[in-house]
């Protein structure tokens, strides 16, 4: 339960998640501002993919949404954290959703290709400064022992983010003549390119209101005919070679009416400035922390310590905002972080780099179910797409968010739950919990692709492949936060931002290029159900055999991790003696 305590590992219980937030306010303030700007960070990114803009072909659509765009993002999420990490991360973050959301509001004074290329570089530059320095943020603002639950919570963007692009996004794009679903049944419009919803064709033919196919994307007009052509009017996609597609007559169009008539536009302007307005409740809201909670409650102990050995009077403490959380006074800066401290640290960490491989070919069977899930069931199997649109509207949205929260709240009560030996679980049972997730999920996968579904040909079947998509979402996004906290464990507080870089780095790209395998299947002779059953599902199953290989390491990693914090932290004074009756007491507590 989100509201059940945890256990100390002496047996004494800790307050629950819910009990933290509601002891500490001010942290589940900060918590709430940060899912917020993930939520837009997820928006902005997707809301590219459902608002299609006339000038931009498929083919251009393809490079500044896939490949160009993860590469950018990515490389500058790791120079951005180095780079960042000497700063104040709340105002870098701050930053960064200032630029990419301005970015997101520029595309919509986009007349040619090249604007919306040069906006959309925009966006991965900014975007790369969001989640290193949120979840350094988060570890900062709470604990170990809730910590899976709040890095979970932020996750939860994702989903929110996503399906708000796709509902609310395409709502304010419209289809370009004033309907939110179909094409414009209005004869007044017909022969215009108004934009068809989730896809790259026109509307046309009339009162028909038809969708062009992709291979004859323009509608085109001859002798008051509507056809769908390759080309738009004035072109050749008519005429003796007999290129166009007819689909019916309908009023006279005058050549050349091409543009949209919607507001696409209205979509970026929007998540724009509302990115913005977060940028400033950040700026002027959030306070950054000079140490995390769990670096406070060591200070403390050794603070004691010191003056029991020399007789002062204890270091008082700065209260932030609220009073809820208190920074050490004496706390000494951490030293710079260095490229030759980061590749040292990360060399000699085995579970860091098999963590961020295991997550790669996890993040890859979702990267392909997302690029593939229309294609499958509306083009392979012909599923109505209002039928698709209602299930698929819902599921991933509650499915994921639901996962994410499920896999925080366990993985945070079974770290420190006792095992047969009496020690706490510790963080190996974060492993447990991912690898439970990938094996339970992958049954429920193969099931969404070999069950029955709704098409036109068979109205009536069951929906049986999209209700196992609701276990399969709800089980399979358990992993998502509980990796990355295991990510943030692993390293060393002043570690954390460029580590998480460095893992997103490594897991977007092994994920975001996976789904170029589809056609390669394809193209060997398997169909598109058997090409994603090896590449979702059972890259769910891979990925369970991988965090088997990470269980056999991270509990090392972590530890030493961990003592690497506490020579930091009792590296401020001096006395011999002092550190290592600190050093004691740390080992108690811990």
């Amino acid at each position: 339960r989100l509201g059940a305590p945890v256990m100390k590992a002496d047996g004494e219980a800790k307050e629950s998640f819910v009990d933290y937030v509601l002891g500490n306010k001010y942290a589940g303030y900060v918590l709430v501002i940060l899912t917020l700007t993930y939520l837009l960070n997820q928006v902005d990114r997707y809301e590219f993919s459902v608002t299609k803009i006339s000038f931009v072909t498929s083919v251009d659509y393809g490079l500044i949404s896939g490949p160009l765009f993860t590469i950018i993002y990515t490389l500058t999420g790791v120079a951005i954290s180095y780079y960042g990490s000497k700063l104040n991360h709340r105002l870098v973050l701050a930053g960064a959703l200032i630029f990419w959301s301005a970015c997101t509001a520029l595309t919509a004074l986009s007349t040619e290709f090249w604007h919306v290329a040069v906006a959309r570089i925009g966006q991965g530059l900014g975007e790369a400064g969001c989640t290193p320095f949120a979840t350094k943020l988060i570890a900062d603002y709470f604990p170990k022992h809730v910590l899976g639950t709040a890095v979970s919570f932020y996750n939860v963007g994702i989903y929110t983010g996503y399906s708000l692009a796709l509902g609310l996004g395409t709502f304010l794009a419209g289809n370009e003549c004033g309907s939110a679903h179909g094409c414009c049944p209005d004869p007044a419009h017909a022969g215009k390119q108004l934009v068809c919803p989730f896809s790259n064709a026109t509307c046309c033919a009339g009162a028909s209101g038809a969708c062009c196919p992709d291979t004859h994307p323009f509608c085109v007009t001859a002798n008051g005919t509507h056809s769908c052509g390759t080309a738009p009017d004035g072109g050749n996609s008519i005429g003796g070679g007999g290129g166009a597609v007819g689909l019916g007559a309908g009023a006279s169009v005058p050549t050349g009416a091409l543009e949209p008539e919607g507001s696409w536009q209205l979509g970026y302007v929007v998540f724009g400035v509302a990115g913005i307005a977060v940028a400033l409740l950040i700026i002027l809201t959030v306070r950054s922390r000079a140490t995390s909670v769990d670096e406070d409650d060591a200070e403390a102990e050794r603070e004691k310590l010191i003056d029991a050995e020399d007789g002062g009077a204890a270091a008082g403490a700065a209260a932030t905002w609220g009073g809820d959380l208190a920074v050490a006074a004496t706390h000494e800066e951490p030293p710079a972080v260095t490229v030759k401290e980061i590749a040292f640290y990360w060399l000699s960490s085995p579970s860091l780099i098999l963590l961020c491989l295991a997550g790669g070919v996890r993040n890859a069977g979702g990267y392909v179910w997302a690029y593939q899930t229309e294609k499958f069931f509306v083009d392979y199997q012909g599923v109505p797409k209002d039928t698709f649109s209602a299930y698929m509207g819902v599921i991933p949205l509650i499915g994921g968010s639901l996962g994410a929260l499920v896999g925080g709240i366990v993985s945070d009560k079974l770290v420190t739950r006792k095992g047969s030996g009496g020690e706490p679980l510790g963080p190996i049972a974060r492993v447990f919990v991912i690898i439970a997730s990938c094996t339970l999920a992958a049954p429920f996968a193969a099931g969404a692709l070999a069950l029955s579904v709704p098409t036109t040909g068979d109205p009536t079947a069951a929906p049986w492949g999209f209700l196992a998509l609701i276990p399969s979402n709800v089980i399979g996004e358990m992993w998502i936060g509980v990796c990355m906290t295991l990510v943030i464990e692993s390293v060393p507080s002043h570690l954390k931002a460029v580590s998480v870089a460095i893992y997103l780095f490594i897991i977007s790209n092994i994920g975001g290029n996976m789904p170029l395998l589809v056609p390669v299947l394809e193209n060997m002779g398997l169909n598109k159900k058997e090409a994603l059953l090896i590449l979702f599902p059972g890259l769910y199953a891979l990925a369970a055999l991988c965090f088997l290989v990470v269980a056999v390491f991270i509990r090392r990693d972590i530890s030493r991790a961990r003592a690497l914090e506490r020579e930091r932290l009792l590296s401020g004074r001096s006395s011999r003696a002092a550190r290592s009756a600190a050093a004691r007491q740390l080992s108690v507590n811990e």
